[in-house]
This record gives C-alpha cells, structure tokens and sequence, in this order.
C-alpha cells in the first residue's frame, strides 16, 4: 500500500475535484470467486482523514475471468469523486489487497496520478470504426512569388 496525504482544493477554488490515475494490472488471481463470492485479490483505492490506518475503499478493479496463468489487464483509467471531501486533508491510498489465499500474485503499475477539476474536463466523442468522410473540393494554386519588376544593383 502506497499512501500521501493530499489537502483537497475548497469547492470555491475546484468545483469538481477528482483523482484520476492510470494503472496496469498483472495477476495469476481473481477479484471474486465465481463459485465462493468470496473476494480474494485486487487494485484498490481508498481515500480517509490522515489518522486512519484502514482507508474506505472506494475503487475496485481486477481479474474477472479465470485464475492460475498469469493474466495483463492492460493499461486503465480510474477516477475518484472527491467532491466530498473538498477543503479538508485526506489520505489517499493505492494498494494491492490478497484477502484468503497467498498462492497467486498480483502487481499493479500506477502511473500519472492527477488531482483535476472535471466540471472543466473536456470529452471528444471517439470513432471507434473507419468512417467515409465527404466533404468539399478546392483547388489551390500557387501564386508566383517572382517581383513584377527587376532590382537593379
């Protein structure tokens, strides 16, 4: 577990403050069995007051689809709403959590851990497929850059 202590912006200075990360995740493991329910390992976020040993888990993510060979989840984006904690200092925690078994590993890579505003946060609808495009047609020529007249030296 890798924790800092942020002091989040007030909601005059950042009306919709939000943690946005970037993570990968390898594992050999599972988040949840599909036979047991119960949880066993995955990515966590949690975020609490600066005492508290035991942050509030408040992001999950991992393996869903079968165990024992290792798996790359490939490189995600997750965000965390902190609306709720604008103008205080609160701990901020990334962690791998293993709960019943020690047999599989799990790793995760975080990178680009942002605090941003998202009511200023721009999204662009995304093509996902070749699309036609039509358009307009104009030729253009080029003009002459040459002088009308010559330059005597």
């Amino acid at each position: 577990m890798i924790c800092q202590t942020i002091d989040v912006p007030s909601a005059q200075d950042m009306p919709a403050p939000m943690l946005h990360f970037r993570y990968r995740i390898f594992t050999y493991d599972l988040v949840q069995g599909p036979t047991t329910g119960r949880f066993y390992d995955s990515f966590n976020v949690g975020v609490g007051p600066p005492g508290v040993v035991q942050p509030t888990y408040v992001f999950t993510d991992g393996n869903r689809t079968g165990y024992g060979t290792l798996k790359d989840l490939g490189w995600r984006e997750g965000a965390v709403d902190l609306r709720p904690s604008a103008g205080r200092i609160m701990k901020v925690c990334l962690a791998n959590v293993t709960r019943v078994d020690a047999s599989y590993n799990t790793w995760t890579i975080v990178d680009d851990v942002r605090l941003v505003n998202l009511e200023h946060r721009l999204y662009v609808p995304m093509v996902l497929r070749a699309a036609p495009v039509s358009g307009l047609s104009v030729e253009v020529r080029q003009q002459s850059v040459r002088p009308s007249s010559k330059v005597e030296r």
